[in-house]
């Protein structure tokens, strides 16, 4: 203990937490040795014993499957070796496994018939080991072999009786063995005797060294770290205590008189806590001694100080139960639904903190109705003189009640009364000031709680105006937020694919946030207050009337809000064109009524002189120009007769139709013409489709046009897709052709039923086919629209019918 003495307390610290650190370090390289030895150990134990279990197999396959098998093919008393014998064969397969991976594999056996299976000295007792255990399966250890160390495994060759064929007499052997091998070795083994092993054992020397170089090297690191650490901990221990407990001794210098507790102050720089310590104690007896002298004087304070202490103690809990009373008034005024709730909640708390035989409340706002708690006892009517002493907020007694107003500076509410349970005791206890505090924070309340009904019921209102607007109405933030949307507005921008409506208008509408004209038109109408209207399309199928309406400055708030009302002009736009389109051909048709009548005269003349000029002229170079203008002028005809079909359609026979078999009969009926060009036509039909009535020439024509125009508009090993559904919440069969060629241009759309407009070479069309197909489809009664997706895709629906 004397040398330790001389040791400063910071040696001894980091002396101990080193010695301790470095037992911990050693400890765990230990156990890190030992646990990478066991794991290696352990996957060593699970490959043997696999191997073995393999080897195990391989002998039960050719003892019970294939030396059986061999027996019946092969004549009496042939015997393959290669083939038949259990231990040759798995020997062989262990070689070649041995040869691609380090591992010992042997099968010896006492009087061995292969000299290479004769077992050496480690070998022979194994063999006397499971001779002597016999009931032994398995016999495993790390052992050191031939000067390194091996993991074997191993277990024995027993006989068994079915092996006293090849293993028992030599008279009842096979021939080709005796002829191999001899009559000598082999043979003269009974069932059940162990006269053998079968060892499998993988070399640990290098993995043994490896865990060692590891462990070694893991411990080396360790110090390492070590050292660096504990010279932080020096550093920071000298810092963080030493300097402090120096710091402390100056303290306890500066704070008592020079040649006071020496110890405190001075020291010899080793004993920094133990000259401490010594200082404290004797500090520690000079305050007992001056606290007993304190004490002496106190003797005669201590009563008083008791009885103070006791009052203010029952005031601080009366206060304390006052401010807990205004506390469940305001936790009352968040729970209750309505005034009647929130005064019944109060009345109780009052009577059980003043302990009151009876609380009531007059109201005098709105009604005469009294509250009171209990329920059902009798009460005195309010004094007469309650205006006056409810205004000079003053609290009236009489005949055993105390009666509070509750009133806010500008509004009387009520009167509260409240009485003892001994009605001839006088007043109430508490002061004036506390229950006149009640009386103004339950007014308080009532107060509050009237005004949130108010907002509820205007609010209520507002939102059912709100929600009751058919037409889309949103609420926008400066920055095109949605704060608001009615059910309108949710109906058309919310969908199953996205239940949650979009955070700005912007999206909602699939417009261009980041170079929006819109969302500067909000900026704009919040500056000038000036409404704003423009009309839009949503996912470029809908169109809206989009107007908004700047809110009002309110105070001081300025109205940083818009209101966006959104009409929907779809069906306006959709019956318009419409009716621009029907007003159109019906023009056209007259035009072209007029052109056929006067055109096709002609050509029935020159029809007929070219007949007689036939039937007149020579064969020769004459005959082949009348058969030009013969062809030419058919061509004519033809285009006048489908003039003549777009301007007068016959009207259409309405039958009973079924979609998908019109569909597949024309598909089938074009299959040829598409398979020559190398077009696939594909359909995709709902099954169970509803009929409709319609007219199967005009359906004819209808599919004919389209698919030859897909046909001319589709590359080779292109594709056209017709595709069939039914919508059950419009009744309408819904027929979508596909194709996939270049598409229709943007500016084409418009325009590709208008008659006489096509995209085709001169002389390649007339440009009527669609348009032809817009008048035989509206004459069914349906509807057709095309998009390009790209690939022209033409939707046409029918109605359903019964």
């Amino acid at each position: 203990m004397p040398l330790f003495r001389h040791i400063s307390l910071q040696t001894r610290f980091i002396v101990g937490l080193f010695a301790a650190a470095l037992v911990m370090g050693l400890l765990f390289a230990g156990i890190l040795y030992f646990h990478l030895q066991n794991i290696v150990i352990t996957e060593v134990s699970d490959r043997s014993n696999a191997m073995l279990d393999q080897v195990n197999a391989v002998q039960g396959y050719v003892r019970n499957e294939l030396r059986p098998k061999m027996f019946k093919e092969l004549p009496e008393e042939r015997f393959v070796l290669e083939a038949m014998s259990s231990s040759y064969i798995s020997r062989r397969i262990m070689e070649t496994a041995t040869g691609k991976t380090n591992f010992r594999y042997r099968r010896v056996a006492l009087n061995p018939r292969n000299p290479g299976s004769t077992p050496n000295n480690f070998e022979k007792e194994l063999i006397n080991h499971f001779q002597s255990h016999p009931d032994r399966k398995r016999w495993e250890k790390m052992v050191d072999f031939q000067g390194e160390k091996y993991y074997f495994t191993a277990r024995p060759v027993a006989f068994k009786t079915k092996c006293m064929h090849c293993h028992g007499k030599p008279d009842d052997a096979p021939r080709e063995l005796i002829a191999r091998y001899g009559p000598e070795g082999g043979f003269g083994h009974r069932p059940g005797q162990v006269a053998g092993v079968v060892s499998i054992g993988f070399p640990l020397q290098q993995t043994v060294k490896s865990i060692k170089d590891s462990t070694i090297a893991y411990l080396l690191l360790y110090l390492v770290a070590l050292l660096l650490f504990f010279s932080l901990v020096q550093f920071h221990f000298r810092r963080l205590v030493v300097g402090k407990l120096q710091k402390l001794g100056h303290i306890f210098e500066s704070s008592f008189p020079e040649g006071y507790a020496p110890g405190l102050v001075k020291g010899h720089a080793n004993l920094e806590v133990d000259e401490m310590i010594q200082g404290l104690g004797q500090m520690a007896t000079d305050l007992s001694q001056a606290r007993t002298q304190l004490k002496n004087y106190a003797d005669n304070l201590e009563t008083m100080v008791e009885e103070r202490t006791r009052e203010l103690d029952q005031e601080v809990f009366e206060r304390r139960a006052d401010v807990q009373l205004f506390i469940n008034i305001l936790n009352g005024l968040r729970s209750s639904g309505d005034t009647a709730q929130l005064l019944r909640t109060v009345l109780k708390l009052l009577a059980r903190r003043l302990n009151a035989a009876q609380v009531i409340y007059y109201c005098t706002q709105f009604s005469d109705q009294v509250y009171q708690y209990p329920k059902g006892a009798a009460y005195p009517e309010l004094p007469d003189s309650f205006p006056d002493f409810a205004l000079e907020k003053r609290i009236v007694s009489q005949n055993g009640w105390t009666f509070v107003p509750v009133r806010t500076k500008d509004q009387l509410w009520g009167v509260l009364g409240l009485t003892l349970p001994d009605s001839k005791s006088g007043r109430l206890t508490v002061s004036d000031q506390i229950l006149l505090a009640f009386g103004e924070q339950l007014a308080v309340a009532l107060e509050n709680i009237q005004a949130l009904n108010n907002l509820l019921k205007q609010k209520n209102l507002l939102d059912s105006v709100f929600q009751g607007i058919s037409d889309p109405v949103m609420l926008l933030d400066k920055g095109s937020g949605i704060v608001l949307a009615n059910q309108g507005a949710r109906s058309i921008f919310q969908t199953e694919e996205q239940p949650e409506l979009k955070k700005t208008y912007e999206q909602a509408l699939g417009l261009n946030q980041s170079d929006s004209h819109e969302q500067s038109a909000i900026a704009e109408t919040i500056r000038k207050k000036q409404p704003w209207s423009k009309e839009v399309s949503f996912q470029g199928k809908r169109f809206f009337q989009l107007s908004l309406y700047p809110l009002p400055d309110v105070g001081r708030e300025k109205g940083n809000q818009v209101v966006c009302s959104i009409r929907e002009t779809t069906m306006e736009k959709l019956l318009a064109a419409r009716m621009q389109r029907a007003e159109k051909l019906s023009s056209v048709g007259k035009l072209a009524s007029g052109l056929a009548h006067e055109i096709n005269n002609p050509l029935g003349t020159i029809q007929c002189y070219i007949n007689l000029l036939k039937n007149e002229l020579p064969e020769g170079k004459h005959s082949e120009d009348l058969q030009v203008i013969e062809r030419q002028t058919k061509r004519a005809q033809s285009t006048v007769q489908e003039l003549l079909d777009f301007a007068r359609p016959r009207r259409p026979e309405k039958i009973r139709c079924d979609l998908n078999r019109q569909i597949q009969k024309f598909v089938d009926f074009f299959q040829v013409q598409a398979e020559k060009k190398k077009v696939n036509l594909k359909t995709d039909l709902q099954e169970d489709l509803p009929a409709f009535a319609g007219d199967p020439g005009s359906l004819e024509q209808v599919f004919s046009n389209l698919i030859l125009n897909g046909l001319d508009a589709v590359e080779t090993e292109g594709w056209i897709l017709f595709k069939t559904r039914y919508d059950h919440s419009s009744h309408e069969l819904i027929l979508t052709i596909q194709d996939s060629g270049p598409g229709i241009r943007e500016d084409h759309l418009s325009r590709i039923f208008d008659p006489f407009f096509t995209t085709k070479d001169v002389g390649q069309g007339t440009g009527l086919g669609l348009a032809v197909v817009y008048g035989l489809v509206e004459e069914m009664g349906g509807r057709i629209e095309v998009d390009s997706r790209p690939g022209a895709t033409f939707t046409i629906t029918f109605p359903a019918s019964d």
